[in-house]
């Protein structure tokens, strides 16, 4: 009995030192793009106090049109990213316009009010989580099988 106990005990240990040292990995700055480009692509930023921050893509628009960034708190569990969305802030009545100027700027209007909404019990999203080999030359993990690429270790310097 007592033999079972230490060895259950031992794999926890394990599994939990797995966890933390994903989670070591994890903290930094994350784009869906191979290439950097501020504010173009989707990006995750996950700082050291398990706080993050993900802000959408407002050139391309696909994923969410009227949502700037969701943040909360991150943890990893089981080879999973846990979300824990505490705050949004998104365009209400009104949607994200890509407008092309005839000089080629691109411009990005609301043609709506700002809201920052705040959850007072946290929205929790979970998605699978894969560490990869580096890709591009630049650490590389996959997010609900999307790819995201390592820009910067400290998440406050992006």
């Amino acid at each position: 009995m007592k033999a079972k106990l230490i060895i259950t005990l031992f794999f926890c240990y394990l599994s939990l030192n797995g966890q933390d040292k994903q989670a070591s990995k994890l903290i930094g700055a994350w784009q869906d793009s191979p290439e950097y480009e501020s504010g173009l692509v989707n990006t995750y930023l996950f700082f050291p106090d398990h706080s993050y921050q993900f802000w959408y893509d407002k050139i391309n628009c696909q994923q969410n049109c009227s949502t700037y960034y969701h943040k909360g708190i991150w943890q990893i569990k089981n080879d999973s990213l846990v979300l824990n969305i505490t705050e949004r802030k998104i365009v209400v009545g009104g949607t994200f316009l890509k407008v092309v100027e005839d000089d080629g700027v691109i411009r990005i209007v609301t043609a709506g009010t700002d809201s920052i909404i705040a959850y007072p019990k946290p929205e929790v999203i979970t998605y699978p989580l894969l560490m990869m080999l580096p890709n591009h030359n630049r650490e590389c993990i996959t997010i609900d099988e999307n790819k995201y690429w390592k820009f910067e270790d400290d998440p406050n310097k992006f």
